[in-house]
Protein backbone atom coordinates (compact mmCIF):
# COMPACT_ATOMS: atom_id res chain seq x y z
CA UNK A 1 0.00 0.00 0.00
CA UNK A 2 1.20 3.48 -0.73
CA UNK A 3 2.34 5.53 2.24
CA UNK A 4 0.82 8.68 0.66
CA UNK A 5 -2.70 8.40 2.03
CA UNK A 6 -5.39 11.09 1.95
CA UNK A 7 -6.23 12.64 5.28
CA UNK A 8 -8.40 10.15 7.12
CA UNK A 9 -10.99 12.12 9.05
CA UNK A 10 -12.38 8.90 10.58
CA UNK A 11 -10.36 5.73 10.92
CA UNK A 12 -11.37 2.08 11.19
CA UNK A 13 -11.15 0.63 14.68
CA UNK A 14 -9.06 -2.28 13.39
CA UNK A 15 -7.28 -3.13 10.14
CA UNK A 16 -6.81 -6.85 9.43
CA UNK A 17 -3.93 -8.46 7.53
CA UNK A 18 -5.94 -11.53 6.41
CA UNK A 19 -6.47 -12.15 2.71
CA UNK A 20 -10.24 -12.10 3.19
CA UNK A 21 -10.00 -8.50 4.42
CA UNK A 22 -8.19 -7.11 1.39
CA UNK A 23 -11.21 -4.93 0.46
CA UNK A 24 -11.71 -3.43 3.92
CA UNK A 25 -12.01 0.30 4.54
CA UNK A 26 -9.24 1.88 6.58
CA UNK A 27 -11.00 5.20 6.96
CA UNK A 28 -13.22 7.98 5.67
CA UNK A 29 -12.38 11.33 4.15
CA UNK A 30 -14.40 14.33 2.95
CA UNK A 31 -13.93 16.26 -0.29
CA UNK A 32 -16.33 18.99 -1.49
CA UNK A 33 -19.21 17.83 0.66
CA UNK A 34 -18.90 14.17 -0.34
CA UNK A 35 -17.85 11.38 2.01
CA UNK A 36 -15.33 8.99 0.48
CA UNK A 37 -14.11 5.63 1.76
CA UNK A 38 -10.44 4.68 1.57
CA UNK A 39 -9.81 0.97 1.12
CA UNK A 40 -6.81 -0.98 2.34
CA UNK A 41 -5.44 -1.27 -1.21
CA UNK A 42 -5.47 2.51 -1.65
CA UNK A 43 -8.70 2.79 -3.66
CA UNK A 44 -10.90 5.79 -2.92
CA UNK A 45 -14.63 5.41 -3.54
CA UNK A 46 -17.68 7.61 -3.11
CA UNK A 47 -19.72 6.59 -0.09
CA UNK A 48 -22.44 9.22 0.26
CA UNK A 49 -23.15 12.79 -0.79
CA UNK A 50 -25.80 15.46 -0.41
CA UNK A 51 -25.86 15.06 3.37
CA UNK A 52 -28.30 17.53 4.92
CA UNK A 53 -28.53 16.23 8.49
CA UNK A 54 -26.25 14.44 10.97
CA UNK A 55 -27.24 12.85 14.26
CA UNK A 56 -26.02 10.46 16.91
CA UNK A 57 -28.39 7.58 17.59
CA UNK A 58 -28.31 5.22 20.57
CA UNK A 59 -28.69 1.53 19.83
CA UNK A 60 -32.26 1.59 21.14
CA UNK A 61 -33.29 4.20 18.57
CA UNK A 62 -32.23 2.10 15.59
CA UNK A 63 -34.46 -0.58 14.05
CA UNK A 64 -33.43 -4.20 14.45
CA UNK A 65 -33.11 -4.48 10.69
CA UNK A 66 -30.02 -2.29 10.91
CA UNK A 67 -28.11 -5.04 12.71
CA UNK A 68 -26.22 -5.16 15.97
CA UNK A 69 -25.13 -1.76 17.26
CA UNK A 70 -23.41 -1.59 20.65
CA UNK A 71 -24.30 0.73 23.51
CA UNK A 72 -21.99 3.43 22.16
CA UNK A 73 -24.49 3.96 19.34
CA UNK A 74 -24.01 5.12 15.77
CA UNK A 75 -23.63 8.28 13.73
CA UNK A 76 -26.33 8.74 11.10
CA UNK A 77 -25.85 10.93 8.01
CA UNK A 78 -29.12 11.66 6.24
CA UNK A 79 -29.49 12.82 2.65
CA UNK A 80 -32.57 13.23 0.46
CA UNK A 81 -32.39 9.67 -0.84
CA UNK A 82 -30.45 7.66 1.74
CA UNK A 83 -29.81 7.18 5.43
CA UNK A 84 -26.19 6.25 6.17
CA UNK A 85 -25.48 4.54 9.48
CA UNK A 86 -21.96 4.32 10.90
CA UNK A 87 -21.73 2.11 14.05
CA UNK A 88 -19.20 3.77 16.34
CA UNK A 89 -17.72 0.58 17.74
CA UNK A 90 -16.16 -0.34 14.37
CA UNK A 91 -15.13 3.23 13.48
CA UNK A 92 -13.51 4.08 16.80
CA UNK A 93 -12.08 1.56 19.29
CA UNK A 94 -12.68 -2.19 19.48
CA UNK A 95 -14.17 -2.82 21.97
CA UNK A 96 -15.57 0.66 22.56
CA UNK A 97 -14.05 2.50 25.50
CA UNK A 98 -16.17 3.83 28.39
CA UNK A 99 -17.22 7.29 27.22
CA UNK A 100 -20.18 9.61 26.84
CA UNK A 101 -21.92 9.87 23.48
CA UNK A 102 -20.40 13.28 22.73
CA UNK A 103 -16.97 12.06 23.74
CA UNK A 104 -17.22 8.98 21.51
CA UNK A 105 -18.41 10.99 18.50
CA UNK A 106 -15.63 13.54 18.91
CA UNK A 107 -12.90 10.98 19.67
CA UNK A 108 -13.82 8.88 16.63
CA UNK A 109 -13.55 11.86 14.28
CA UNK A 110 -17.20 12.05 13.23
CA UNK A 111 -17.51 15.47 14.86
CA UNK A 112 -14.79 16.70 12.50
CA UNK A 113 -16.39 14.89 9.55
CA UNK A 114 -19.73 16.61 10.17
CA UNK A 115 -17.98 19.96 10.52
CA UNK A 116 -16.38 19.49 7.09
CA UNK A 117 -19.84 18.82 5.70
CA UNK A 118 -21.04 22.11 7.19
CA UNK A 119 -23.20 20.30 9.74
CA UNK A 120 -23.40 19.77 13.47
CA UNK A 121 -24.21 16.37 14.94
CA UNK A 122 -27.48 16.43 16.86
CA UNK A 123 -27.78 14.49 20.11
CA UNK A 124 -31.41 15.23 21.03
CA UNK A 125 -33.97 12.39 21.07
CA UNK A 126 -35.97 13.90 18.20
CA UNK A 127 -33.00 13.88 15.83
CA UNK A 128 -33.94 10.43 14.50
CA UNK A 129 -37.56 11.35 13.74
CA UNK A 130 -38.58 10.08 10.33
CA UNK A 131 -35.86 7.43 10.15
CA UNK A 132 -36.48 5.32 7.03
CA UNK A 133 -35.33 1.73 7.41
CA UNK A 134 -35.88 1.01 3.72
CA UNK A 135 -33.33 3.61 2.65
CA UNK A 136 -30.82 2.84 5.42
CA UNK A 137 -27.32 1.74 4.47
CA UNK A 138 -25.00 0.48 7.20
CA UNK A 139 -21.36 1.28 6.55
CA UNK A 140 -18.75 -0.86 8.31
CA UNK A 141 -15.03 -1.13 7.53
CA UNK A 142 -15.22 -4.87 6.98
CA UNK A 143 -18.58 -6.20 5.71
CA UNK A 144 -19.38 -9.83 6.47
CA UNK A 145 -20.26 -10.49 2.82
CA UNK A 146 -17.77 -13.36 2.59
CA UNK A 147 -19.24 -15.02 5.69
CA UNK A 148 -22.80 -14.76 4.37
CA UNK A 149 -21.71 -16.16 1.00
CA UNK A 150 -19.91 -19.03 2.74
CA UNK A 151 -23.00 -19.82 4.84
CA UNK A 152 -25.16 -20.06 1.73
CA UNK A 153 -22.60 -22.24 -0.04
CA UNK A 154 -22.23 -24.50 2.99
CA UNK A 155 -26.01 -24.84 3.30
CA UNK A 156 -26.25 -25.96 -0.32
CA UNK A 157 -23.44 -28.49 0.15
CA UNK A 158 -25.00 -29.83 3.36
CA UNK A 159 -28.37 -30.13 1.61
CA UNK A 160 -26.78 -32.11 -1.24
CA UNK A 161 -25.15 -34.44 1.28
CA UNK A 162 -28.41 -34.97 3.13
CA UNK A 163 -30.16 -35.75 -0.16
CA UNK A 164 -27.43 -38.23 -1.08
CA UNK A 165 -27.82 -39.98 2.28
CA UNK A 166 -31.61 -40.37 2.45
CA UNK A 167 -33.96 -39.39 -0.41
CA UNK A 168 -31.80 -40.62 -3.29
CA UNK A 169 -31.23 -44.15 -1.88
CA UNK A 170 -34.95 -44.42 -1.11
CA UNK A 171 -35.81 -43.33 -4.65
CA UNK A 172 -33.40 -45.91 -6.11
CA UNK A 173 -34.89 -48.59 -3.87
CA UNK A 174 -38.43 -47.80 -5.04
CA UNK A 175 -37.84 -46.99 -8.68
CA UNK A 176 -34.59 -48.67 -9.61
CA UNK A 177 -35.56 -52.31 -9.33
CA UNK A 178 -33.91 -54.39 -11.99
CA UNK A 179 -31.26 -51.77 -12.68
CA UNK A 180 -28.04 -53.49 -11.79
CA UNK A 181 -25.93 -50.33 -11.93
CA UNK A 182 -27.98 -48.40 -9.38
CA UNK A 183 -25.67 -49.34 -6.51
CA UNK A 184 -22.62 -48.14 -8.41
CA UNK A 185 -24.40 -44.88 -9.27
CA UNK A 186 -25.07 -44.29 -5.56
CA UNK A 187 -21.38 -44.81 -4.82
CA UNK A 188 -20.24 -42.36 -7.49
CA UNK A 189 -22.88 -39.84 -6.43
CA UNK A 190 -21.61 -40.00 -2.86
CA UNK A 191 -18.02 -39.50 -4.09
CA UNK A 192 -19.09 -36.46 -6.15
CA UNK A 193 -20.91 -34.89 -3.20
CA UNK A 194 -17.87 -35.51 -0.99
CA UNK A 195 -15.71 -33.75 -3.59
CA UNK A 196 -18.06 -30.74 -3.52
CA UNK A 197 -17.75 -30.63 0.27
CA UNK A 198 -13.95 -30.61 0.00
CA UNK A 199 -14.09 -27.68 -2.42
CA UNK A 200 -16.35 -25.83 0.04
CA UNK A 201 -13.85 -26.37 2.85
CA UNK A 202 -10.98 -25.07 0.71
CA UNK A 203 -12.96 -21.96 -0.31
CA UNK A 204 -13.96 -21.28 3.30
CA UNK A 205 -10.42 -21.33 4.71
CA UNK A 206 -8.45 -19.67 1.93
CA UNK A 207 -9.20 -16.18 3.24
CA UNK A 208 -7.34 -16.94 6.48
CA UNK A 209 -3.99 -16.58 4.75
CA UNK A 210 -1.94 -13.80 6.32
CA UNK A 211 -0.70 -10.99 4.11
CA UNK A 212 1.67 -8.17 4.94
CA UNK A 213 0.04 -4.78 5.51
CA UNK A 214 2.07 -2.04 3.88
CA UNK A 215 0.92 1.07 5.69
CA UNK A 216 3.77 3.46 6.27
CA UNK A 217 7.33 2.73 7.37
CA UNK A 218 8.09 0.76 10.52
CA UNK A 219 10.08 2.93 12.93
CA UNK A 220 9.82 1.05 16.25
CA UNK A 221 10.04 -2.69 16.98
CA UNK A 222 9.45 -4.47 20.31
CA UNK A 223 12.61 -5.12 22.28
CA UNK A 224 11.34 -8.16 24.19
CA UNK A 225 8.64 -10.80 24.09
CA UNK A 226 8.06 -13.99 22.09
CA UNK A 227 9.77 -14.32 18.73
CA UNK A 228 6.53 -13.83 16.77
CA UNK A 229 5.86 -10.60 18.68
CA UNK A 230 9.30 -9.14 18.02
CA UNK A 231 9.12 -10.13 14.35
CA UNK A 232 5.54 -9.06 13.51
CA UNK A 233 4.57 -6.28 15.93
CA UNK A 234 5.69 -2.77 15.20
CA UNK A 235 4.85 0.91 15.06
CA UNK A 236 4.78 2.62 11.67
CA UNK A 237 4.21 6.18 10.54
CA UNK A 238 2.11 7.06 7.50
CA UNK A 239 0.94 10.55 6.51
CA UNK A 240 1.08 11.82 10.08
CA UNK A 241 -0.65 8.74 11.49
CA UNK A 242 0.68 6.18 13.92
CA UNK A 243 0.00 2.59 12.85
CA UNK A 244 0.41 0.06 15.66
CA UNK A 245 0.52 -3.63 14.68
CA UNK A 246 -0.17 -5.99 17.58
CA UNK A 247 1.68 -8.88 15.89
CA UNK A 248 -1.46 -10.98 15.50
CA UNK A 249 -2.58 -9.47 12.22
CA UNK A 250 -4.53 -6.49 13.55
CA UNK A 251 -3.44 -2.87 13.40
CA UNK A 252 -4.90 0.38 14.70
CA UNK A 253 -4.51 3.77 13.03
CA UNK A 254 -4.14 6.80 15.31
CA UNK A 255 -4.06 10.35 14.02
CA UNK A 256 -1.57 12.90 15.41
CA UNK A 257 -1.34 16.72 15.30
CA UNK A 258 0.72 16.39 12.12
CA UNK A 259 -2.29 14.87 10.34
CA UNK A 260 -5.22 16.78 11.81
CA UNK A 261 -6.14 19.45 14.33
CA UNK A 262 -9.34 17.66 15.37
CA UNK A 263 -9.98 16.24 18.81
CA UNK A 264 -9.59 12.70 17.46
CA UNK A 265 -5.82 13.11 17.24
CA UNK A 266 -3.46 11.77 19.90
CA UNK A 267 -2.20 15.03 21.38
CA UNK A 268 -0.39 13.98 24.53
CA UNK A 269 1.29 11.01 26.16
CA UNK A 270 1.73 10.25 29.83
CA UNK A 271 4.48 8.07 31.23
CA UNK A 272 3.27 5.80 34.00
CA UNK A 273 5.98 4.43 36.28
CA UNK A 274 5.94 1.49 38.62
CA UNK A 275 5.59 -2.24 38.12
CA UNK A 276 3.73 -1.81 34.83
CA UNK A 277 5.58 1.16 33.37
CA UNK A 278 4.05 2.32 30.10
CA UNK A 279 3.33 5.22 27.80
CA UNK A 280 -0.36 6.15 27.64
CA UNK A 281 -1.47 7.84 24.39
CA UNK A 282 -4.42 10.18 24.91
CA UNK A 283 -6.45 12.03 22.30
CA UNK A 284 -8.01 15.50 22.47
CA UNK A 285 -11.12 14.20 24.22
CA UNK A 286 -9.12 12.58 27.05
CA UNK A 287 -9.75 9.05 25.75
CA UNK A 288 -6.86 6.59 26.09
CA UNK A 289 -6.22 5.27 22.58
CA UNK A 290 -3.21 3.03 23.24
CA UNK A 291 -0.86 1.84 25.95
CA UNK A 292 2.72 0.89 25.14
CA UNK A 293 4.33 -1.04 28.03
CA UNK A 294 8.05 -0.38 28.32
CA UNK A 295 8.59 -4.06 29.12
CA UNK A 296 7.89 -4.66 25.44
CA UNK A 297 8.68 -1.37 23.70
CA UNK A 298 11.92 0.64 24.06
CA UNK A 299 11.12 3.85 25.94
CA UNK A 300 13.77 5.92 24.17
CA UNK A 301 12.39 5.03 20.73
CA UNK A 302 8.83 5.82 21.84
CA UNK A 303 9.97 9.20 23.21
CA UNK A 304 11.71 10.08 19.96
CA UNK A 305 8.71 9.03 17.86
CA UNK A 306 6.26 11.09 19.91
CA UNK A 307 8.53 14.13 19.73
CA UNK A 308 8.75 13.87 15.95
CA UNK A 309 4.96 13.64 15.68
CA UNK A 310 4.43 16.73 17.89
CA UNK A 311 2.74 14.72 20.65
CA UNK A 312 3.13 16.51 23.96
CA UNK A 313 4.70 14.60 26.86
CA UNK A 314 2.40 15.10 29.84
CA UNK A 315 4.00 14.80 33.26
CA UNK A 316 0.69 14.08 34.99
CA UNK A 317 -0.16 10.70 36.45
CA UNK A 318 -2.79 8.39 34.97
CA UNK A 319 -4.30 5.41 36.78
CA UNK A 320 -6.40 4.23 33.83
CA UNK A 321 -5.49 0.85 32.44
CA UNK A 322 -7.21 -1.30 29.81
CA UNK A 323 -6.05 -4.60 28.36
CA UNK A 324 -8.04 -3.81 25.19
CA UNK A 325 -5.67 -1.01 24.15
CA UNK A 326 -2.47 -2.37 25.70
CA UNK A 327 -0.10 -3.49 22.95
CA UNK A 328 1.71 -6.39 24.57
CA UNK A 329 1.87 -10.11 23.65
CA UNK A 330 -1.48 -10.68 25.38
CA UNK A 331 -3.48 -8.29 23.21
CA UNK A 332 -6.04 -10.00 21.00
CA UNK A 333 -4.97 -13.50 22.05
CA UNK A 334 -8.58 -14.71 22.02
CA UNK A 335 -9.48 -13.29 18.61
CA UNK A 336 -7.99 -16.03 16.36
CA UNK A 337 -9.77 -18.73 18.33
CA UNK A 338 -13.02 -16.80 18.41
CA UNK A 339 -12.81 -16.32 14.64
CA UNK A 340 -13.28 -20.07 14.25
CA UNK A 341 -16.83 -19.87 15.57
CA UNK A 342 -17.93 -16.23 15.10
CA UNK A 343 -17.38 -13.17 12.94
CA UNK A 344 -14.53 -11.02 14.24
CA UNK A 345 -12.46 -8.04 13.14
CA UNK A 346 -10.08 -10.45 11.37
CA UNK A 347 -12.70 -10.67 8.64
CA UNK A 348 -12.41 -14.42 8.08
CA UNK A 349 -15.19 -16.98 7.60
CA UNK A 350 -16.23 -18.80 10.82
CA UNK A 351 -15.92 -22.56 10.50
CA UNK A 352 -18.76 -23.80 12.69
CA UNK A 353 -21.13 -24.49 9.79
CA UNK A 354 -18.28 -25.85 7.68
CA UNK A 355 -17.36 -28.26 10.47
CA UNK A 356 -20.95 -29.51 10.65
CA UNK A 357 -21.01 -30.04 6.89
CA UNK A 358 -17.73 -31.96 7.17
CA UNK A 359 -19.33 -34.38 9.63
CA UNK A 360 -22.03 -34.99 7.04
CA UNK A 361 -19.28 -35.44 4.45
CA UNK A 362 -17.72 -38.21 6.53
CA UNK A 363 -21.09 -39.95 6.72
CA UNK A 364 -21.48 -39.66 2.95
CA UNK A 365 -17.94 -40.98 2.48
CA UNK A 366 -18.74 -44.06 4.58
CA UNK A 367 -21.99 -44.55 2.65
CA UNK A 368 -19.99 -44.51 -0.62
CA UNK A 369 -18.87 -48.03 0.29
CA UNK A 370 -22.13 -49.21 -1.26
CA UNK A 371 -20.64 -48.55 -4.70
CA UNK A 372 -17.58 -50.68 -4.12
CA UNK A 373 -13.97 -50.21 -2.95
CA UNK A 374 -13.15 -47.61 -5.63
CA UNK A 375 -15.91 -45.14 -4.83
CA UNK A 376 -15.40 -45.75 -1.11
CA UNK A 377 -11.69 -45.00 -1.36
CA UNK A 378 -12.23 -41.86 -3.42
CA UNK A 379 -14.94 -40.51 -1.10
CA UNK A 380 -12.88 -41.32 2.00
CA UNK A 381 -9.87 -39.51 0.57
CA UNK A 382 -11.99 -36.39 -0.01
CA UNK A 383 -13.47 -36.62 3.50
CA UNK A 384 -10.04 -37.15 5.07
CA UNK A 385 -8.63 -34.19 3.15
CA UNK A 386 -11.41 -31.94 4.53
CA UNK A 387 -10.67 -33.09 8.07
CA UNK A 388 -6.93 -32.53 7.65
CA UNK A 389 -7.48 -29.01 6.27
CA UNK A 390 -9.81 -28.05 9.10
CA UNK A 391 -7.52 -29.50 11.76
CA UNK A 392 -4.54 -27.67 10.28
CA UNK A 393 -6.43 -24.36 10.28
CA UNK A 394 -7.76 -24.86 13.80
CA UNK A 395 -4.30 -25.84 15.04
CA UNK A 396 -2.75 -22.78 13.42
CA UNK A 397 -5.31 -20.37 14.86
CA UNK A 398 -5.23 -21.84 18.36
CA UNK A 399 -1.59 -22.85 18.63
CA UNK A 400 0.14 -19.92 16.91
CA UNK A 401 1.37 -16.72 18.56
CA UNK A 402 0.52 -17.73 22.11
CA UNK A 403 0.98 -15.22 24.93
CA UNK A 404 4.02 -16.25 26.99
CA UNK A 405 3.87 -17.96 30.37
CA UNK A 406 6.21 -16.47 32.96
CA UNK A 407 7.50 -18.56 34.61
CA UNK A 408 6.43 -21.77 32.84
CA UNK A 409 5.26 -24.69 35.01
CA UNK A 410 8.05 -27.11 35.97
CA UNK A 411 7.91 -30.83 36.59
CA UNK A 412 5.10 -33.34 36.12
CA UNK A 413 2.25 -33.13 38.59
CA UNK A 414 -1.00 -34.54 37.14
CA UNK A 415 -4.13 -32.51 37.71
CA UNK A 416 -7.79 -33.50 37.64
CA UNK A 417 -7.89 -32.26 34.05
CA UNK A 418 -5.10 -34.67 33.17
CA UNK A 419 -7.25 -37.55 34.40
CA UNK A 420 -10.12 -36.37 32.20
CA UNK A 421 -7.82 -36.08 29.17
CA UNK A 422 -6.44 -39.60 29.65
CA UNK A 423 -9.88 -41.07 30.40
CA UNK A 424 -11.52 -39.75 27.22
CA UNK A 425 -8.53 -40.68 25.09
CA UNK A 426 -8.47 -44.27 26.39
CA UNK A 427 -12.24 -44.65 26.02
CA UNK A 428 -12.34 -43.46 22.42
CA UNK A 429 -9.24 -45.47 21.54
CA UNK A 430 -10.95 -48.58 22.91
CA UNK A 431 -13.94 -47.86 20.67
CA UNK A 432 -11.56 -47.59 17.72
CA UNK A 433 -10.00 -50.94 18.57
CA UNK A 434 -13.48 -52.48 18.78
CA UNK A 435 -14.40 -51.28 15.27
CA UNK A 436 -11.05 -52.51 13.97
CA UNK A 437 -11.71 -55.94 15.46
CA UNK A 438 -15.02 -56.27 13.59
CA UNK A 439 -13.39 -55.33 10.28
CA UNK A 440 -14.42 -51.66 10.00
CA UNK A 441 -11.14 -49.74 9.69
CA UNK A 442 -12.81 -46.57 8.35
CA UNK A 443 -14.97 -46.04 11.44
CA UNK A 444 -12.02 -47.07 13.62
CA UNK A 445 -9.94 -44.25 12.12
CA UNK A 446 -12.72 -41.76 12.83
CA UNK A 447 -13.00 -42.95 16.45
CA UNK A 448 -9.24 -42.58 16.94
CA UNK A 449 -9.39 -39.11 15.38
CA UNK A 450 -12.01 -38.23 17.99
CA UNK A 451 -9.66 -39.50 20.69
CA UNK A 452 -6.97 -37.05 19.60
CA UNK A 453 -9.59 -34.32 19.14
CA UNK A 454 -10.66 -34.77 22.77
CA UNK A 455 -7.12 -33.89 23.87
CA UNK A 456 -7.14 -30.78 21.69
CA UNK A 457 -10.56 -29.80 23.08
CA UNK A 458 -9.33 -30.01 26.68
CA UNK A 459 -6.32 -27.85 25.78
CA UNK A 460 -8.58 -25.33 24.00
CA UNK A 461 -10.67 -24.95 27.15
CA UNK A 462 -7.48 -24.42 29.19
CA UNK A 463 -6.28 -21.90 26.59
CA UNK A 464 -9.50 -19.91 26.89
CA UNK A 465 -9.27 -19.74 30.69
CA UNK A 466 -5.61 -18.72 30.58
CA UNK A 467 -6.24 -15.94 28.05
CA UNK A 468 -9.14 -14.56 30.07
CA UNK A 469 -6.95 -14.36 33.17
CA UNK A 470 -3.93 -13.06 31.15
CA UNK A 471 -1.72 -15.80 32.64
CA UNK A 472 -0.22 -16.77 29.31
CA UNK A 473 -0.65 -20.07 27.48
CA UNK A 474 1.70 -23.05 27.30
CA UNK A 475 1.83 -25.13 24.12
CA UNK A 476 -0.20 -28.32 24.07
CA UNK A 477 2.92 -30.50 24.34
CA UNK A 478 4.28 -28.60 27.35
CA UNK A 479 0.79 -28.56 28.92
CA UNK A 480 0.57 -32.36 28.73
CA UNK A 481 4.14 -32.76 29.99
CA UNK A 482 3.33 -30.78 33.14
CA UNK A 483 0.19 -32.81 33.90
CA UNK A 484 -2.32 -30.34 32.37
CA UNK A 485 -1.76 -27.82 35.12
CA UNK A 486 -3.68 -24.58 34.79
Amino acid sequence: MSTDLPELVVRSAVVSDRAAARDQFIGLTVVDGTVFSVRSDGRIETLCSGIRRAAWAPATALPREIGVVTSVGAVVLISDDSTNVFPLDVWWIEPAAPATARQAVSSSGFDDLADRLGLEIAFDPDAMTGFQTASAVVHVPLPDTAARRARRRTFVVALLQAIALVPVPIAFALLGRGWGGSVAVLGWLSAAVSAAALVNVALSVRGRRRTRLRIGTTVVRPRSGPGWFRARAGISVASGMVVIDDGRGRSVLLSTPQATSSASAVVRARTVRGKQARAVLIDGTDVVRAELPFASWPESDIDELLRELSVIRDAGSDRRRSADVCFDPHRGAAVPGTSLIAWTSLGVVPLTAVGGATILQLMVSVFAKIGGPLTWGIALSFGSASVVILLAVIGTELGGRLPPVEPPPRGFRPSRTFGSVVGWFVLLSAVAVGFLAVGDPGTACYAEALAFASVALHWSLYRRRAIQSRRGVTSIGRWLATGCRN
